[in-house]
Formats: structure tokens, C-alpha cells, sequence
């Protein structure tokens, strides 16, 4: 049971992270300040903690994350009795 649970999980974080850098290299194109949001937030991460990864993969990740606690509320609210 739990190699099932954590392979889906294992899943679902592959499928976020796959689609979050597509949506967001096609929301940089078409909508560029909503992108220019990410990408500060990515420049403050990245002065305040020195990481090794560009800016780029940075605002990547950072959407990814929102992405994830936006579909994880959404399942939350809609899953509640």
C-alpha cells in the first residue's frame, strides 16, 4: 500500500513540474507580466539564498509550487464533507 500511495505522489509531482515549466514558457510569450511576478520572486529567493540555478529554472520551480497549493486547496474544498 505504501509503495502505491508514494508512486502516485511521485507521479503527480513528475506531471506539476512537466506542465508548470510548459505553462509557464507559454504564459511568458503571451501574458509577460504575470511571468514578471514569478520571476521577481524568483530574484528575491535568489538574493537571499545563494543557489546554484538560474533564474529561469528558479521562476519554473516557484510556479510549479503555486500550481501545486492551488490544485492541493482546490481538492481540499471540493473533497470536504
Amino acid at each position: 500500500m505504501p509503495k502505491r500511495h508514494a508512486s502516485s505522489h511521485a507521479l503527480a509531482t513528475l506531471a506539476t513540474v512537466l506542465s508548470a515549466t510548459l505553462l509557464a514558457t507559454w504564459l511568458r510569450f503571451q501574458y509577460e507580466s504575470i511571468m514578471s511576478v514569478f520571476d521577481g520572486i524568483s530574484q528575491w529567493i535568489l538574493e537571499i539564498v545563494p543557489l546554484s540555478m538560474s533564474r529561469e529554472m528558479l521562476t519554473n520551480i516557484v510556479f510549479a509550487t503555486v500550481l501545486s497549493a492551488i490544485w492541493g486547496l482546490g481538492f481540499y474544498f471540493l473533497k470536504r464533507k
